[in-house]
């Protein structure tokens, strides 16, 4: 059953699932969802107008949502609007529920509180929009706004509790064990108890990245750390924050210009280590320490992929100007392992520039480039099962391959997917084609493939 609902012409926010392995016997065709031998129905609701850039929110056999012809939805779980309710600013991120009610957030610079049948329970205003969703803890509901504060309400009554004033934007804000977190536009990072205390603050200064690309290396959280990579065109470091009191663990300078890739935390021996990828070197650094462990050389420029890690051994890919596939075994790297026999094998032929490969069945998967050209290789060895197997229907693609049993998925930029066979022959099983673009990766949650599109959030799912 493949399920959408249509505002716009664009879909941009983004959601994070975990991959839960008993989705593997879902195939995909044409237009339609087909479930083994019993094919599924399809349905489309259209909306108002207005561009979506908010995840839905599931709740109580209903899906609600905010978008950008100023309105916030309910439907049912058929896709039928059950009802909307009208603001004055259209809605820019996705709704949050707690005691009953629904919270959202909209760019007329109030917070929204609506019971499950649309009636307004009540409307906090601020001075400036809320682009950021709010989120709900323990009968209080927490928000940022663009008048520089950081707002506590009431969830009952809508009442303000306290707010925290900084003076720019804000990201949505994270709630861990009574500490709330929060990043502004200026590059600092804060940290306030239940109260609206200012516990601690980080200022990373400004980041400069090359081309204007953007950044695109994430923090990582690992234990009581908070890892952050600071690669660009001033002086780059890595570093690792306490994530309950934000003070500086270590920091360690780095002789690397602008890197996108996001540093892979691993236990070796029964010692975390973290594995940062980049142009000039590959480094592995003590979690607990910041010390330096290994180092290697071998990546082309503008690394992107995540290194995945199985079985004591780390893969490491990039494909700008070139071709690099590493194979490190992590418990024989020390020091400069460039050339040594801990890098067990290595490739260059066929590797990916932004799609992070996969590592499935005691196999690795990898795209070409950007390249509808899938490579399967045996990832004890690097023996070749096959190699830029052409994709056919599939050009660009931006996606990283995501996999469940015995299948993968590979979405292309065309709207195109396939579903491939995990094992050392290319077998495709099914192909689909839907009316849209795709650049974000896929992600599966229970039994529900979720692709967000260009256009649409799409979710495919057995009944």
């Amino acid at each position: 059953m493949t399920r959408y609902f249509e505002t716009s012409k664009e879909f941009g926010s983004g959601i994070t699932f975990d991959i839960q392995k008993e989705f593997g016997d879902i195939e995909l065709f044409g237009t339609l969802m087909q479930f083994k031998s019993m094919q599924k129905e399809f349905w489309e609701s259209v909306g108002n107008g207005g561009s979506i850039t908010a995840s839905p929110l599931i709740y109580g056999g209903a899906i609600y949502f905010g978008a950008h012809d100023k309105r916030f939805y309910c439907l049912d779980m058929d896709g039928n609007e059950k009802w909307h309710y009208d603001t004055d600013g259209n809605i820019m991120k996705w709704a949050v529920e707690g005691g009953g009610l629904v919270y959202f957030g909209s760019f007329d610079g109030a917070v929204y509180a609506l019971d499950t049948n649309g009636k307004l329970a009540w409307k906090f205003e601020t001075q400036g929009p809320v682009l950021d969703n709010p989120i709900f803890h323990d009968g209080r509901v927490y928000c940022g706004s663009g008048d520089g504060n950081m707002y506590c309400i009431n969830a009952k009554t809508g009442k303000e509790i306290w707010k925290f004033t900084t003076g720019d934007l804000q990201t949505t804000p994270l709630l861990y064990r009574n500490r709330l977190f929060f990043g502004y536009a200026d590059n600092t990072f804060y940290c306030l108890d239940m109260n609206g205390k200012l516990e601690w603050q980080k200022d990373f200064g400004k980041m400069s990245i090359r081309m204007q690309f953007g950044e695109g290396s994430s923090p990582v959280l690992h234990g009581d750390k908070i890892v952050i990579n600071w690669d660009h065109e001033g002086q780059s470091f890595i570093t690792a924050l306490d994530k309950k009191t934000g003070k500086k663990v270590w920091k360690v300078e780095r002789d690397e210009r602008t890197s996108w890739a996001t540093p892979l935390v691993v236990e070796v021996h029964g010692k975390a280590q973290v594995i940062s990828s980049a142009t000039n070197r590959v480094r592995s650094y003590a979690l607990a320490s910041g010390k330096q462990i290994w180092e290697c050389r071998g990546m082309t420029g503008n690394v992107i992929p995540t290194p995945v890690y199985a079985d004591d051994i780390v893969y490491l890919t990039s494909g700008f100007r070139g071709s690099a596939l590493l194979a490190i075994r992590l418990s024989a790297a020390k020091g400069n392992i460039t050339g040594s026999d801990a890098v067990i094998w290595r490739y260059g032929k066929y590797t990916p520039y932004a799609p992070s490969p996969l590592l499935q069945g005691g196999k690795l998967y990898m795209l070409k480039r950007n390249d509808g050209y899938l490579s399967c290789l045996e990832a004890a060895t690097g023996k070749e099962h096959y190699v830029n197997q052409r994709l056919e229907g599939i050009g660009t693609v931006y996606a990283s391959l995501v996999g469940a049993r015995d299948r993968l998925y590979v979405v292309g930029k065309n709207g195109t997917t396939l579903v491939v066979r995990d094992g050392p022959q290319y077998r495709v099983l099914s192909r689909n084609v839907l009316k849209d673009k795709f650049t974000a990766s896929p992600a599966i949650a229970g039994k529900e493939l979720y692709l967000r599109g260009h256009k649409y959030l799409y979710c495919i799912a057995r009944e």
